[in-house]
């Protein structure tokens, strides 16, 4: 799992993609935005990062 770092910044920025176009469509309140990123931005993510 030496590549996790690497797969951990791309899912990032794929998140933080998908955010941007949530807030764009306007489909989520402001809240549940915020949730998400904080989601995205967690480190408790690192080891589910196979999984996505």
């Amino acid at each position: 799992m030496e590549n996790l770092p690497k797969y951990k910044e791309v899912y990032e920025k794929l998140g933080l993609v998908a955010l941007e176009i949530v807030e764009e469509k306007g489909n989520l309140s402001n809240e549940k935005i915020e949730e998400i990123y904080k989601i995205l931005r967690s480190d408790s993510n690192e080891e589910d990062c196979g999984n996505i």
